[in-house]
């Protein structure tokens, strides 16, 4: 549920919420939905609160500086325009985002994750670009690499790039049944892992672990009245 690292999984209730899909499967996934959300909405706040946030803001380019040759030397001949973005954006940038992967029209599951949206730029200030790097963490230096390079420095087999490349062909071909759209398979990058790593504040597992008992509470309470009276509403008789 949070970045696809971890989930909540919904127990308990099967028999009726497998009655409903048997009635209508478009009706019971936007009612599990819902649900769902509530419970995440709930969880999404817990993540925020522990999320962290400078006092000072940010400080963004909008125009990097200018670098020209003059006499054999590299000079700035333009300073480079920046704005200062309020704090706190990490804390805005964590949304509740609907699952592409767990349709139930597709895989039979249905699904939300909660994530930090990155922006549109650098300096939208709905985003945080670098959320992902403040949780997980970073290494200092690291750059993108060949495939080639990748499996000379040992980051990657030969067969283990082969297996990559032949799945991306498949993730396009499945997109392409499915939409009837043209799809380019995805690119497979690879980087160093450079010289200094930052440990992530892993702030989204603090607010998961936090809110999760409480979260699956409001999510089987939610699903059980959302179904149960949408059940009364087909005239359809509720044993539990």
């Amino acid at each position: 549920m949070a970045d696809d690292e971890f989930s909540i999984r919904i127990r308990g209730i099967d028999d009726v919420t497998r009655a409903l899909f048997q009635i209508s499967p478009k009706l019971a996934e936007r009612v599990v939905m819902l649900s769902i959300r509530k419970g995440a909405n709930y969880m999404k706040k817990a993540i925020s609160a522990a999320a962290p946030s400078s006092k000072h803001g940010s400080r963004e380019y909008t125009q990097k500086a200018q670098w020209a040759m003059i006499n054999g030397k590299r000079k700035k001949v333009a300073p480079g325009v920046s704005t200062i973005l309020p704090p706190g954006r990490i804390k805005r940038s964590i949304r509740v985002v609907t699952s592409k992967r767990n349709k139930y029209k597709l895989n039979g599951t249905v699904g939300l994750f909660i994530s930090c949206y990155p922006g549109k730029s650098r300096t939208d200030k709905k985003g945080a670009w670098y959320g992902s790097f403040v949780d997980k963490g970073y290494n200092l230096g690291s750059r993108q690499i060949s495939a080639r390079e990748a499996i000379s420095l040992g980051i990657v087999t030969e067969g283990q790039h082969l297996q990559s490349v032949v799945n991306a062909q498949l993730d396009s071909i499945a997109q392409r049944s499915r939409t009837g759209k043209k799809s380019r398979a995805r690119r497979i990058r690879y980087r160093n892992s450079g010289s200094r790593h930052i440990d992530g504040q892993n702030f989204i597992k603090k607010g998961f672990d936090s809110a999760s008992k409480r979260t699956l509470e409001i999510m089987v309470q939610a699903l059980e009245v959302s179904t149960e009276q949408l059940l009364r509403q087909l005239n359809l008789n509720v044993t539990r």
